[in-house]
């Protein structure tokens, strides 16, 4: 039998069962009581919060077949088995080919325990290049090993026998020149050698290859384990770190940044953990500088050394077990490398996390639990064996290479401290180990398969210091495993899977398979490490945990495994008791305290995060404590304050972890075959559903009352739950039934396995999964995975991609609907009303996107809808013809329509261009048009009358708002309510910020009028411009000032019951009054006219008709100019992005043109400079220069070289 590495099994090929078959018609209906099914809305209404999810991965199986009712459902047997079998087995064979496909086993919620974000798929960027998917990937460089053939066994064995029969003449024994004690004299030694090798740690790696500092000093050599781990498609990856040790991809920053930061860590020093438990600290840095791991330094060398990161220290509370099981306290000191200092470029937030090996380290725990069920079907009577071996200081066996141990810096007590080795908390460590762990499971998953190896005789030297199996006597009955979705590999040998350090192997107990499974693990270390040699010059310790295998290391039927209690007789994982404890208690002391740690509250999310593993429906109930969490964290708060809502979701969360800690059946975690199968339908005015096996089946008509008031999809949702829970309030689902509710609703099928929902916005969504989480849980079930397939290309997507890819989509989209305002979405509306309209009066209403016209015949149709609209033929009476802007307009409208269904844009020609015969009919009606005529700029005159004016409450209000739109040149929504919504925000009473010189006044200031400046926050504007501020300096004017007018406007607003900081600067009470309204633009558009009419055409030279509210913008701008005041000045105040605010410069001004005449004939006489000669040759574009002409022009790039025979010239 040949051998290869098969990272994901890839030779046992899986199929899915067949599936059940499910009635093609339901029986007759039974009716539900239809009132009684949505009672639950109304009780669970009043709750309110915020919410943040990450979408949860879904896998699936190859498509079959299954005689269902149409549209055709995902079913039983439909769930990828290719992917489960990447995601749920470990692999069986060692080298079978050179290069292997290798999926990712991370998920998102993995990926918050090692402070990292999923990795991409792309090759880690090391000197040799590794490509996890060759599949799919092209590889960057071609690879230098030679063609390799699949091994036997007995070349297997032949290779590991060599391995472990070489004796290097090299072992690594020569004593360094360093001194690892923490004192002044070893860190002035220290440093003085770094010093001669010019303070680089590359050169001082390269000067120590045989001593224990060396790179790969922990392991063999990769010349001699090459013939073995060659074909494993992470070698390459391995063989550079034990060659060069591993540098971590870093984006680069500046010198001068580099100094910035560590002059901060210097002053600000290490973390409250590491600062309130000095001894602590210290013993723990003693046991990594006493085992080279960390060397000591004098403090100031820091200054000197190339390229330096400094990082503060902290300290981590775990537990471990001691050599009897008894768990123990452990402390672990941990290098905070996303701290950032004043330039924000930690050592984390500069990682090329697309450059990292692919990290593979999760969900370990999915594809334990498949493979213990999967065994038990196949052996219902056999005891199924699970093991724990954990790596000694595992992250301290990987050597950094020179330049990222001087990224890798701490200081304690005015010592430097340079890290040779993985520290606890970088975010490139976790991918980076996981090369080295998992080489080491796929290894000794080949030794476990292969038949030719003898584990009595082949071992490594620790063997026999392992516990025995452990194999007991119970009268406890064996579970029973239900059927699974998939069809696992067979293997009946056992397996080891990898989490990081953690490698527990699991195994039916057959024959000798638990002391194979036992013995693989330390034969694979055995095989990878250097061997311990007793006279060490530094103290260093076997790769295996020999205390926590003692402990806990022992192959049996119980086990914890990644913080989980399995029981594989019961199949049943439970949570600890010892954590249900700490968790319990940490809940009550939130539920009792009147504000809690924000950092303790996201630690309790976390830890109940992770219950959502066996209990996939609790996560409906983490809403509002996520959305808590995220709010604090966004306002960088510390502590906060639990609302009653999410205190009763704490308690409720104890209910759940009471369920844990009895056990959770393995047989609801699984992808399992439906036992139960229902579908069910919505629409805007009623739902219902049915049950597939016995017909049974409910509608329910909405009240007229609340129609349009739900979503569909909402309905859709409410729909699957709601036929689900009639089956089991009437007890006809028992324990461990697995449900598929179908629907068809993407977002409905969606919202049944995980909440996305923010409940201030989606309450009656959060209501009904909350309820259905209830039901599930309380009814001991679970739920099957299903969706209904898409398009080609969509349905062939791997579902971790798809998943991926669905939930950006739905973001995507939310994303387009905010791009535009409702007033853009009803334009667009109406255009494509009056377009279906029009193609029906045509006879082509059938066919709205014109799908079965070409080109140039749906240019017509255009251009006959064109002419349409500029009849008025869809508008109102009083129109006789409309202008070519609104004909643009709309026909720009319909295109929009097209273009955002994925249709072509029916404007253009073959040329991407708007076709020839629609620019000439646009350029007809603009000729046709009548002039435009623009609004008038507005002088400070008319605002002085409308102020002198203003007799009422209401004038003077509306007096105040024109005159601070003048001097900061505002558009009328920044200060008056307008019809329809707008992008552009009204300025807010927090928006405006006086100042007394450089003294902030606060808005209930008795000076607040003596202010110097004021200065006004624009929140949003219409060119997508965000927080800008323009400040306007007092004038000397009694009234025509803009520190006047707003400190009146301030005191009016502040004055007002009920007034907040949110409050615009339009809202206004009538005196004696206590209704708050809003000043509107066609109010004060009368004032202003009123003002105008007042003072004449004569004196203004234009009537109150050709006035509006731009009006005053353009008279700012106008003014300003007038007055000499540079242009790029009156940009910014005006907040203009470009030249557009020449429009509002009018020419028609009498003081426009000032002056300009007599400047014209200032300078009578001018010389005009003669062109160059266009004779001589070497002139461009004359015809003899050969050299010009050939490479030019439309034949450049085919012209053959010219070169010129004879010289006409010297």
């Amino acid at each position: 039998m040949p051998l290869g590495f098969s990272i994901k099994g890839k030779a046992n090929k899986t199929h899915s069962p067949s599936p059940r078959h499910l009635p093609n018609k339901p029986q007759e209906t039974k009716i539900a009581q239809e009132n009684s099914t949505i009672s639950f809305l109304e009780s669970e209404a009043r709750h309110r919060t915020h919410f943040s999810s990450i979408p949860l991965v879904t896998l699936e199986s190859r498509s079959q077949q299954i005689p269902v009712i149409p549209p055709r459902p995902r079913t039983p047997g439909e769930l990828l088995s290719e992917l489960i079998q990447s995601e749920l087995t470990r692999p069986q064979t060692l080298m079978e080919q050179a290069t292997i496909n290798l999926a990712p086993r991370i998920s998102d919620a993995d990926t918050s325990i090692l402070q990292g974000e999923p990795p991409s798929h792309n090759a880690m960027s090391l000197p040799v290049h590794v490509h996890t998917n060759p599949e799919t990937t092209m590889p960057t460089e071609p690879s230098t090993l030679p063609e390799f053939h699949p091994l036997s066994e007995e070349d297997f064995i032949g290779h590991i026998k060599t391995i472990l029969a070489h004796h290097d003449d090299d072992l690594r024994i020569t004593k360094p020149p360093f001194i690892f004690e923490m004192n002044d004299e070893a860190a002035t030694h220290n440093t003085e050698i770094l010093r001669a090798h010019n303070f680089n740690f590359q050169a001082v790696l390269e000067s120590q290859t045989s001593t224990p500092i060396g790179v790969g000093s922990e392991f063999r050599k990769p010349n001699l384990l090459e013939p073995l781990l060659c074909r494993h498609p992470l070698w390459n990856c391995l063989k550079e770190m034990l060659t060069n040790g591993a540098t971590l991809p870093l984006d680069e920053i500046s010198d001068e940044d580099r100094k910035i930061d560590i002059k901060f860590h210097r002053k600000r020093g290490n973390h409250k953990s590491c600062v309130t438990q000095c001894d602590l600290v210290r013993t723990l840095l003693f046991d990594d500088v006493f085992h080279g791991f960390s060397l000591p330094l004098q403090i100031n060398c820091v200054t000197e050394i190339p390229r330096a990161s400094l990082a503060p220290l902290g300290v981590q509370f775990q537990k471990s077990v001691d050599e009897t099981g008894q768990t123990v306290p452990k402390y672990r000191i941990t290098h905070d490398q996303t701290y950032q200092g004043p330039t924000g470029l930690s050592v984390n937030i500069r990682t090329q996390k697309d450059k990292l090996p692919p990290c593979v380290y999760g969900r370990m725990l999915l594809r334990l639990t498949h493979y213990i069920v999967d065994i038990r079907a196949k052996h219902p009577g056999k005891r199924i064996l699970l093991g724990k071996y954990d790596l000694k200081a595992a992250y301290r066996r990987a050597h950094l290479s020179g330049p990222s141990i001087a990224e890798c810096l701490t200081i304690f007590e005015n010592r430097l401290y340079a890290s040779l080795r993985f520290t606890f908390g970088g975010t490139p460590f976790p991918y980076l180990w996981s090369v080295h762990s998992e080489i080491l499971g796929d290894l000794a998953n080949d030794l476990i398969q292969c038949d030719a190896w003898d584990h009595n005789t082949l071992k490594s030297p620790l063997q026999d210091l392992l516990p025995k199996p452990l194999r007991l006597d119970s009268d406890e009955p064996f579970a029973t495993a239900k059927p699974m979705a998939v069809t696992m590999p067979q293997n009946d040998k056992g397996i080891v899977d990898v989490y990081l350090d953690d490698l527990p192997p699991v195994c039916v107990d057959i024959g000798d398979n638990a002391e194979r499974c036992a013995a693989a693990v330390p034969l694979a270390l055995h095989i990878l490490g250097r061997p311990v040699e007793r006279n060490e010059p530094i103290p260093r310790d076997e790769l295996l945990s020999i205390k926590k295998t003692l402990g806990e290391g022992q192959m049996a039927e119980t086990r914890i495994v990644l913080g989980w209690f399995f029981n594989t007789r019961s199949l049943t994982i439970a949570l600890p008791k010892e954590k249900f404890t700490i968790w319990t208690q940490d809940l009550d002391n939130h539920a009792t305290m009147r504000t809690v740690d924000v950092e303790k509250l996201d630690t309790t999310m976390g830890r109940l995060n992770h219950v959502g593993l066996l209990l996939p429906p609790s996560r409906h109930f983490l809403s509002r404590l996520r959305s808590l969490v995220a709010f604090s964290k966004r306002k960088n708060r510390r502590w906060v304050r639990l609302p009653k809502s999410v205190k009763d979701d704490i308690i409720h969360f104890k209910d759940l972890l009471t369920i844990t800690i009895n056990g959770i059946s393995m047989n609801n975690i699984i992808f399992r075959e439906p036992t139960h199968v229902y579908r069910s339908d919505a629409s805007s005015h009623g739902m219902g559903g049915y049950n597939l096996a016995n017909g049974d089946a409910w509608r329910f008509p909405l009240p007229a009352d609340i129609l349009q008031i739900v979503t569909l999809n909402t309905l859709e949702f409410l729909g699957c739950v709601i036929t689900l829970w009639i089956d089991i309030l009437h007890g006809r689902t028992p324990p461990e039934s697995c449900i598929l509710s179908q629907t068809d609703s993407t977002s409905a099928d969606g919202w049944l396995y995980k909440s996305n929902f923010d409940p201030s916005a989606a309450k009656t969504q959060l209501i009904v999964a909350r309820k259905l989480a209830s039901i599930i849980i309380k009814a001991d079930c679970c739920l099957y995975s299903q969706w209904f397939p898409g398009s080609v290309w969509y349905k062939n997507l791997e579902s971790a991609h798809r998943d991926r890819l669905l939930a950006d989509l739905s973001f995507a989209h939310c994303s387009q609907l905010a791009a535009v305002t409702e007033q853009t979405t009803d334009k667009n509306k109406r255009a494509w009303r009056r377009w279906t309209a029009y193609l029906t009066d045509v006879g082509l209403g059938q066919d709205p996107f014109l799908t079965g016209l070409s080109r140039a015949e749906r240019h017509r149709i255009l251009s006959a809808f064109a002419q349409a609209v500029r009849s008025a033929r869809f508008s109102a009476a009083r129109f006789d013809i409309l202008t070519a802007g609104v004909v643009k307009a709309t026909i720009s409208d319909v295109a929009a329509t097209f273009r955002a269904h994925d249709r072509e844009d029916p404007r253009l020609d073959a040329d991407g261009e708007v076709a020839f015969l629609l620019q000439r009919q646009m350029r007809g009606y603009v000729n046709s048009d009548p002039g435009e005529v623009p609004q008038q700029a507005l002088c400070s005159e008319v605002l002085e009358k409308l102020h002198n004016l203003a007799s009422s409450h209401l004038d003077k209000c509306i007096s105040s708002l024109l005159i601070t739109g003048y001097f900061f040149a505002m558009r009328s929504c920044e200060y008056c309510s307008v019809h329809g919504t707008r992008r552009t925000k009204i300025i807010r009473l927090k928006g405006i910020r006086f100042f007394l010189g450089k003294r902030l006044l606060p808005h209930n200031s008795p000076i607040l009028h003596k202010a110097t400046s004021v200065t006004l926050l624009f929140e949003y504007q219409k060119n997508d411009s965000r927080n800008e501020t323009v400040t306007a300096h007092k004038t000397y004017h009694h009234f025509m000032c803009p520190v006047l007018q707003l400190a009146a406007i301030v005191r009016r607003l502040i004055a007002m019951p009920h007034s907040t900081e949110d409050t615009p600067i339009n809202a206004y009470m009538e005196p004696g009054s206590t209704k708050l309204q809003h000043i509107k633009s066609d109010v004060i558009l009368r004032k202003l006219r009123l003002a105008v009419s007042i003072i004449g055409k004569d004196e203004l030279g234009f009537g109150p008709e050709e006035v509006g509210l731009h009006s005053l913008r353009s008279g700012a701008a106008m003014s300003m100019y007038l007055q000499g005041i540079p242009v790029y000045v009156i940009m910014l105040l005006g907040r203009w992005s470009s030249d557009a605010f020449l429009r509002y410069i009018r020419r028609n001004v009498q003081e426009f043109s000032k002056g300009v005449s007599q400047k014209m004939i200032a300078s009578p006489l001018y010389f005009t400079v003669p062109s160059a000669d266009l004779e001589d040759p070497r002139a461009p574009n004359h015809r003899l220069n050969l050299s010009q002409r050939v490479n030019c022009g439309r034949n450049a790039d085919t012209a053959p070289a010219v070169a010129t025979r004879i010289a006409l010239w010297a």
